[in-house]
């Protein structure tokens, strides 16, 4: 079986885009079960090794309708028995869509949490001719569309019409516990020895990620927090932090929310990143939408750490089924409620919400047990394709779609 993975960008394992992350571990644990695998990327820095798969990046032509002439020749020359797009909102993912309709060659949606009604809701007027123009025939003509989620299946239903989808999470990489160092915080920071961290890292957007609410939930129940302390860790983010750095001032918490800045990227920080995650008693993640996974989420969980989550998120059920912290409406009262419970715990009690919150991440987020799930999949649509006659593969160069 070939299969091939088209992207745009370069698969970075090391970086913040969760979508390089997921195609990465994806084609690595594919690989290893035996199929070809090709990673076919439009960067113009160069690609990253991913195990025995083949990578190659691509010089992503000006016009953004079109695609490189080599790219269409690679892909005849490799003859793909089944072709997995990543993302929705992308006119050359469907004009290439297209190109392999007209070639009968099966191809896979992840749409990576982009039609969720939360996604779609902002820039709605462009999102919508998107769809009436290209979108729905990209949508609509793949064999098989691959969910992380029974919430997202439910919502590109309306979209992809009778094309059966697939649920099969994401996953974790495995980390040596032993390997980190849970003191950077406490050492870089003296005035936090003795507390109770709250960490986030991820993005400094206000209102996506719900720090708003954060902020107005510590400032209303400050007397309730005790020892606790709330440190901000990541990149600013369209220059919105500023505000709520503003906020912070103004209520006067100075002392209890810390902003820690931004964790740079490459394979250094990976290490920086999980040893941020290790030096917190608690992680929050807080966040009114998520377009996918949010990783910081699955690595605060497999580092045996509770976590504070609002109702929606993505591991709504996951805190369901397993006590591995709080979930919390999305208003500064709940928020508040559930920063004030894991502050007046006791450090036993977090002790086995974090036990809880590592067992059941190992139980149920496994990339080997998803690639596999998607390869007995990818098999199906290639034998039903070949059932209906499908046409001798094109091996002559194609230059225009």
């Amino acid at each position: 079986m070939r299969i091939v993975h088209f992207l745009h960008g370069r698969a970075n394992p090391n970086g913040t885009n969760g979508g390089d992350r997921v195609i990465y571990n994806l084609a690595k644990h594919t690989v290893e079960l035996g199929p070809q695998v090709y990673v076919l990327g439009l960067s113009e820095k160069p690609p990253f090794p991913i195990g025995r798969s083949v990578v190659r990046n691509f010089l992503p032509p000006v016009d953004p309708f079109s695609l490189p002439p080599v790219l269409i020749n690679v892909l005849s020359e490799i003859e793909p028995d089944i072709v997995h797009f990543h993302g929705v909102y992308t006119p050359r993912n469907a004009f290439l869509a297209r190109w392999l309709r007209r070639r009968r060659i099966p191809y896979v949606i992840s749409p990576h949490g982009g039609l969720m009604e939360n996604v779609r809701s902002r820039k709605r007027a462009a999102k919508s001719a998107y769809f009436a123009l290209l979108g729905r025939g990209y949508c609509g003509g793949a064999s098989l569309t691959h969910c992380i989620s029974e919430a997202e299946a439910e919502a590109v239903r309306s979209f992809s019409g009778d094309v059966p989808t697939i649920v099969a999470a994401h996953g974790i990489e495995g980390t040596d516990l032993d390997s980190l160092d849970g003191g950077v915080l406490r050492r870089r920071y003296p005035n936090l020895a003795g507390k109770r961290i709250f960490g986030f890292l991820g993005r400094l957007d206000p209102v996506n990620k719900g720090l708003d609410l954060v902020v107005e939930a510590c400032a209303q129940i400050r007397s309730r927090l005790g020892n606790a302390v709330v440190v901000l860790a990541g990149p600013d983010w369209r220059i919105r932090s500023g505000s709520l750095r503003q906020r912070v001032h103004e209520l006067g918490l100075e002392e209890i929310v810390l902003f820690h800045g931004a964790i740079a990227t490459g394979p250094a920080a990976t290490q920086e990143k999980l040893n941020f995650l290790a030096s917190c008693d608690v992680f929050l993640h807080p966040s009114r939408w998520e377009a996918g996974v949010p990783f910081s989420v699955l690595d605060a969980l497999e580092l045996a750490k509770p976590c504070l989550v609002s109702n929606g998120n993505f591991f709504g059920q996951f805190f369901r089924q397993h006590a591995a912290g709080r979930q919390v409406a999305l208003t500064a009262e709940g928020v508040g409620e559930g920063l004030q419970y894991l502050a007046e715990a006791s450090s036993a009690d977090l002790r086995a919400m974090g036990a809880n919150a590592r067992r059941g991440v190992l139980s149920d987020f496994s990339w080997e047990r998803t690639a596999r799930k998607l390869v007995r999949a990818y098999d199906q649509v290639i034998a039903e394709q070949l059932s209906l006659g499908r046409a001798p593969r094109v091996r002559e160069p194609v230059h225009t779609v």
